[in-house]
């Protein structure tokens, strides 16, 4: 989310004639849905079985699975 406001803010201090006429509420929400199926598709595999945490002696560990590691980053 972050780094979409701050391409958006860039967009509107580098191009001040034509940005007000490209951002419009359709766009906006078209952004905003974006952002939410990226997190949602980096969030939800471990919910489904992929990668999950390893929990031993008590002490509960990030993921090992370097698949994941390296989708999700």
């Amino acid at each position: 989310t972050l780094c979409v406001i701050s391409v958006d803010r860039y967009l509107g201090i580098t191009r001040p004639l034509t940005y007000p006429a490209r951002q419009n509420g359709q766009l906006m929400a078209k952004m905003i849905f974006g952002v939410w199926l990226v997190s949602a598709s980096i969030t939800l595999p471990p919910f489904c079985g992929w990668a999950k945490n390893i929990n031993t002696a008590g002490v509960c560990l990030i993921s090992q699975d370097f698949g994941y590691t390296i989708y999700s980053t």
